[in-house]
């Protein structure tokens, strides 16, 4: 969910935050965040403007910002601009960085989604010059929000997923094929149903998420408003990347310690079958908010059952 991000280029900050176990912490201050595991390193970008990498998930290092919008020629300079919910992809030796980007954060429409491409995963990153997707694109009812891109090794497709936010705007979760290079729709994907649009899972909001572990697809996403407790994740299986979905409920919500956990993101480690999450949460908030101030970036295991469903995950678990 959009909260203000990469307002200007920052200086490379070498902090480094430590804890006993990465899982069941709050590492640093930031929300929205997207995990990667690029060239031997762990890498988090988040909605605060900041990129982290980590050798070992518990100590992690503030590289600074990647992106900044000044230099993204399309903008409307009329009104102040924000940019959120990044998602860094590894694509032909180099790297595309997709980002929300709109007004205010009371979600002053119209927002849109664009991509830069970027030399590392700490940049430098230069915009394609061009919006990837904007409400022209679509229709009243869907808002050009929280980019996630899938490639789908089986297929060869590259799928963004993107959409959400605003009840009056249905919630609505857009599926569309990238070319090879990322930077260009392809086409949109609609489901046979005669709706114009692609399958919808259970009580979606904002923030999905793809990821494949053997022959079943997993689309989690965030449902709740981010500002208060009720914000969680839930998730739906399929066969196809596209859907259509078996709704599989909640993995990850409030606790009587953390609230709103949500926008998160899934990655398998490189040393086989085991897989984490990142989210963000509010810390030390009482009752049910709405909150305000700063959202903390978390991690924690996901674990699998026989049959291929999550177990839910314990915010807490170290």
């Amino acid at each position: 969910m959009k909260y203000k991000l990469l307002l200007a280029g920052l200086a490379p900050l070498m902090l480094t935050a430590a804890a006993p176990t990465p899982y069941g912490y709050a590492l640093f201050d930031g929300a929205d965040p997207d995990l990667n595991y690029f060239a031997g390193k762990y890498w988090i970008y988040t909605t605060d403007g900041n990129a982290w990498s980590s050798s070992n998930l518990s100590s992690w290092t503030a590289e600074g910002t990647v992106f900044n919008l000044s230099g993204v020629s399309w903008l409307d300079r009329t009104r102040a601009n924000y940019l959120w919910a990044p998602d860094m992809v590894a694509m032909n030796g180099k790297y595309n960085l997709y980002y929300s980007v709109g007004g205010s954060t009371t979600n002053q429409k119209p927002n849109s989604i664009g991509v830069a491409v970027c030399d590392t995963p700490r940049g430098p990153c230069t915009d394609s010059g061009r919006a990837l997707l904007t409400p022209s694109a679509g229709t009243a009812d869907f808002e050009a929000i929280d980019p996630a891109v899938f490639a789908d090794s089986r297929s060869g497709n590259l799928y963004l997923y993107a959409g959400g936010s605003a009840a009056q705007d249905g919630h609505r979760l857009r599926i569309y094929t990238l070319t090879t290079d990322g930077l260009r729709l392809q086409g949109r994907v609609t489901a046979p149903n005669g709706t114009g649009e692609a399958y919808q899972p259970t009580d979606f909001t904002e923030g999905a998420f793809m990821h494949r572990r053997g022959d079943i697809y997993y689309l989690s996403y965030s449902n709740g408003y981010y500002g208060n407790s009720s914000y969680r994740v839930r998730y739906a299986t399929s066969n196809n990347p596209t859907g259509p979905w078996t709704d599989r409920g909640v993995i990850l919500q409030r606790d009587t310690v953390t609230k709103g956990p949500g926008h998160h993101a899934v990655l398998q480690l490189p040393n086989g079958d085991s897989w984490i999450a990142a989210y963000h949460r509010w810390e030390g908030r009482t009752g049910d908010g709405p909150y305000d101030g700063q959202r903390q970036t978390a991690l924690a295991r996901v674990t699998y059952n026989a049959d291929g469903t999550i177990q839910r995950i314990d915010p807490n678990a170290h």
